[in-house]
Order: structure tokens, then C-alpha cells, then sequence
């Protein structure tokens, strides 16, 4: 939200603020992201509950993964160690 100074798209951390881990906490959705080096592969996006999302400290953040088989997301993971964490805030933004 404008009072909080997040916008759509913006970029945070490490570390993270008291602030951003705040409005973590108060999330309900999120997606991860990761990608192989090579072009001629796949992108894998998976929506998560938030409910397994937890800030660690400013610079780390967990969740237990439950769903799907992971391979896709290990695999690349284990290959270039890249990850991406999007948050939706559908309320509250």
C-alpha cells in the first residue's frame, strides 16, 4: 500500500526491514519461482499458502514445501541455486 511504501513489483531485501517482514507475515498467497540455465528449458511457477511462509531473520526466509513432486524445482535449484519469492497481497496491499 501507499501508506506502507510497497508498490507493485518492488523489490526487497536481503536484509529485509521490520517492515517488510511484517507485511510478510500478513500475506496469504505467494509463488515461487525457479529456471535451468539453459533457454530451451521450462520456467516453473508454483502458487503456495502462506500459511507454511515464515521470516527466519532479515535475511532468510522458509517454507515448508507439501505439494507436488519438487523435481522440477530441485532440479534447478541443485542446478544454478536461483530462486525467486513473489508475494500477492490481496488484502491490505
Amino acid at each position: 500500500s501507499a501508506q506502507r511504501g510497497f508498490e507493485m513489483g518492488r523489490l526487497v531485501g536481503p536484509p529485509l526491514t521490520e517492515s517488510e517482514q511484517a507485511w510478510i507475515a500478513e500475506q496469504r498467497v505467494f509463488f515461487h519461482a525457479t529456471a535451468p540455465l539453459s533457454a530451451a528449458h521450462r520456467v516453473n511457477v508454483s502458487p503456495k499458502s502462506a500459511n507454511e511462509l515464515r521470516v527466519i531473520d532479515a535475511c532468510t526466509v522458509a517454507w515448508l514445501d507439501l505439494s507436488g513432486s519438487g523435481a522440477e524445482t530441485f532440479a534447478h535449484i541443485a542446478q544454478n541455486g536461483r530462486l525467486t519469492i513473489m508475494l500477492v497481497a490481496l488484502t491490505g496491499a
